[in-house]
């Protein structure tokens, strides 16, 4: 079977299976949909221009999303062809991608709303307001051609549409590529791909009305397959929806989620002193991750945290600039529960380590927790395994403070934090350091606990909810050459 990393060219990691050990955070565990309920995805945010509509499907952002699998639409069953799909989005732009096996892949119709549904497509139904309101239909076939409109009334006697081209001016774009030759059905094909990009304002009308982290909207992915030979199409669907497709009380969940794709620039060995200054030429040129935002609400955080990173062939580099009018700390032993007071974290989670992560924790005094954390998908807070014993060896940090730690009685500006991780004291696949255009999944994270009674503010990077340890929702990092 033709899976999703062979549809997208990316270079194939036989996974091994890691069970680690790590330490435990705080809070409690987000709730997520009723059981019962409609299928959920989390739709994760990337950058603007992080994604180009090619029908290619190989930008490391989608490597990272989640993929959900088509069953058959009528009985819910295994098709014969499999069908994967993923979303992402930004402040723009909805992005789909389908990764079709097709062993004969056909199509005949070009032109722009045309009715590709009648031959091979993979469609897209998309309820910004809910199953009761108008909602949109996408379809492209493997021509690339793309038939929008949009769904204003539902009946016994069929769908009444309103079509784009003639009504609106849609801004979607599509594109397709075919793996094997399409309509030649001596040969035998692997598939087809299928990428678009729908602009939000077409779905929800101004600016203002643009969805925001945490929101859900109705949407069901859908194909329709007529394999050679075959007397009638084969209905595809992520939420099953018997043997029609318009049945939006039957879609779907898409909610939007606030976590990013950060481009972690690859430098020379050597460059980067470790003593917490940050003033190195290349950490100046570095980006940063974006503005830390608290983990439970998804607000801005008042203490600002920039956060950047770095590699070379052997150190993963972490920098954390912190701002803090109370800069306090007293625990000085490796290994203490550093959450308690003021600290920043990484969960660092490579691909290799299955079900498991690495945890680093640095408080302005310098102190080290570090842990692994076994967090099987899906684990309820109790079922988590956490344990102290692992130690990255070759790590080396350092703090600088501007201000005096645990003094009350003066105002202070604030610390940084710096950090090498050796590539050998993390789960690697032997070669000692990813590769270009590798990415894992990582957590950044700032507590900025109140000292007795004060508020406290807990921040991320990519939001988690009201607990740490949704690997799900960390960010991804792409491990790049330095440009």
């Amino acid at each position: 079977m033709l899976d999703w990393t062979q549809m997208m060219a990316f270079r194939s990691n036989k996974v091994k299976k890691a069970a680690f050990l790590m330490g435990l955070l705080f809070l409690w565990l987000a709730e997520g949909p009723s059981e019962g309920g409609p299928e959920r995805y989390g739709c994760e945010r990337v950058w603007p221009g992080t994604i180009t509509i090619d029908g290619e499907l190989n930008e490391a952002a989608w490597r990272v999303a989640d993929k959900v699998q088509l069953v058959d639409s009528r009985t819910g069953e295994k098709p014969n062809q499999a069908t994967e799909a993923k979303l992402l989005w930004d402040t723009g732009y909805l992005y789909l991608a389908f990764a079709c096996e097709d062993s004969d892949v056909w199509s005949t119709l070009t032109q722009r709303d045309d009715p590709v549904y009648t031959e091979e497509a993979v469609e897209v139904f998309i309820a910004p307001h809910g199953s009761e309101a108008a909602y949109y239909e996408f379809d492209v076939n493997p021509l690339g051609a793309l038939f929008d409109t949009r769904i204003v009334d539902k009946s016994l006697l069929g769908v009444q549409t309103v079509r784009w081209k003639k009504t609106y001016s849609s801004g979607a774009k599509s594109a397709a590529k075919v793996e094997g030759t399409i309509n030649d059905s001596r040969d035998v094909d692997e598939g087809w791909t299928v990428e678009m990009a729908i602009p939000l304002t077409d779905l929800v009308g101004p600016e203002e009305h643009l969805p925001q982290p945490g929101d859900v909207w109705r949407v069901n992915l859908c194909r329709v397959d007529w394999p050679a030979g075959a007397k009638e199409q084969e209905l595809m669907a992520w939420s099953a929806t018997g043997a029609s497709f318009h049945q939006p009380d039957e879609f779907g969940e898409l909610e939007f989620r606030e976590t990013f794709l950060y481009r972690c620039r690859h430098i020379k060995e050597g460059p980067i002193v470790v003593d917490g200054a940050l003033d190195e030429a290349e950490w100046q040129k570095a980006e940063p991750v974006g503005r830390f935002r608290l983990t439970r609400t998804g607000t801005y955080a008042q203490r600002q945290t920039v956060a950047k990173m770095l590699w070379d062939d052997k150190n993963l580099y972490l920098g954390f600039e912190c701002e803090d009018d109370d800069v306090w700390a007293t625990m000085k032993v490796r290994d203490e529960d550093l959450w308690q007071e003021d600290v920043v974290e990484a969960f660092i989670a490579p691909p290799l380590a299955v079900g498991s992560y690495f945890e680093f924790e640095l408080n302005p005094l310098n102190a080290l927790l570090d842990m692994v954390v076994v967090n099987p998908p899906g684990s309820p807070m109790d079922q988590v395994y956490f344990n102290k014993r692992y130690d990255a060896r070759g790590l080396i940090s350092a703090v600088k403070v501007d201000g005096t730690v645990d003094n009350r009685d003066d105002v202070d500006k604030g610390w940084t934090v710096e950090v090498a991780i050796p590539f050998v004291d993390l789960v690697t696949d032997g070669r000692g350091a990813p590769s270009p255009g590798d990415v894992w999944r990582m957590g950044l994270y700032r507590g900025e606990v109140g000292k007795e009674g004060a508020d406290s503010e807990y921040s991320a990077w990519s939001p988690t909810g009201s607990w740490f340890h949704i690997p799900g929702q960390f960010g991804a990092v792409a491990f790049v050459e330095e440009r």
